[in-house]
């Protein structure tokens, strides 16, 4: 993998990465099924408040099917990233002790640890929402 190449500790980064997206899920009942479903709920949920309850168009393509999902996922899956990076990183070093007080660990390590498995985890969330806006969008050639 490139990563692990550009970066002096990428495997490193990687493995405690890998580490931390199996630890999230692991003590939950479905497990790694977590990582699809909440970001899809969450999904479904704010485009149908938006799109359906609220109404929400593009002015310039209001007669092109499905413009208002895609702008709307372009920016607010970058924003689930963003946040959740956020979020995790004032306690990245409280809950990292044992690895910070190794007398060689580098501590740079950990943000960029957060970051990457952040950034899986968003690039499994986009291709699972562009599989199903493909699928919706071929449902809806096939029934009109």
């Amino acid at each position: 993998m490139i990563f692990i190449k550009v970066f002096p500790n990428g495997e490193l980064i990687w493995e405690l990465a890998k580490r931390d997206v199996r630890d999230r899920y692991a003590s939950n009942t479905l497990g790694m099924l977590w990582l699809l479903i909440q970001p899809v709920v969450t999904i479904i949920i704010y485009l149908s408040v938006f799109s359906i309850i609220f109404k929400m168009r593009i002015p310039e393509s209001a007669n092109t099917e499905g413009s208002y999902p895609l702008y709307f996922l372009s920016g607010f899956v970058c924003w689930m990233a963003l946040s959740e990076a956020m979020s995790r990183a004032p306690s990245l070093i409280s809950n990292n002790a044992a690895l910070v007080k190794q007398i060689v660990f580098p501590t740079q390590v950990l943000p960029t640890k957060s970051a990457l498995a952040v950034s899986l985890l968003q690039l499994i969330y986009s291709t699972d929402v562009e599989i199903n806006l493909n699928f919706k969008k071929k449902v809806m050639q096939i029934t009109a």
